[in-house]
């Protein structure tokens, strides 16, 4: 280091802090405590996210949106000729600033499906120019929980 600079000696049990250095070879005896900038361990993150797939390849043409989605990846595999995602207004349960990824996985490319995203009760799903639909298969979107009546909708959208 430079002249000024201090320095943290980290293989002692709490550390042990130097400084300031007073020339390019004279360091300054350790600082009158020794401080412990470990500190106690936080609690553990919010587990991860999981794969949930709806439909199966099944004709179901509607998924209704839990709290428990919040983190999760949504594929969407369906035979049906329209998939709704339904956002209700009651997922308080679901933290702000909550985020859900959905992908039309649709395995057939020669199907007309679409997947569209709808607001119930006095939920509002913002996105660019109000387009609420997964664009083709393979896209993906994101939805973003602003607060319990707000979402934004992200990603490979389209106005269908």
């Amino acid at each position: 280091g430079v002249t000024g600079d201090y320095y943290i000696q980290t293989d002692s049990p709490n550390y042990t802090m130097f400084g300031p250095k007073l020339s390019d070879t004279s360091w300054t005896s350790p600082l009158a405590a020794t401080v412990n900038l470990k500190g106690p361990q936080g609690d553990a993150g919010a587990p991860g996210g999981a794969v949930v797939t709806i439909g199966s390849g099944t004709s179901s043409a509607a998924y209704t949106l839990l709290a428990t989605d919040a983190s999760n990846l949504i594929k969407i595999n369906t035979t049906s000729n329209s998939v709704v995602i339904e956002v209700p207004d009651n997922l308080s349960a679901m933290t702000n600033g909550s985020q859900i990824m959905f992908v039309w996985d649709v395995r057939d490319g020669s199907l007309v499906n679409t997947a569209s995203f709808a607001a119930t009760g006095t939920t509002n799903i913002k996105s660019a120019n109000n387009m609420k639909h997964l664009r083709t298969q393979y896209s993906a979107a994101t939805l973003i929980k602003i607060t319990n009546t707000e979402y934004y909708l992200v990603g490979d959208i389209a106005p269908y």
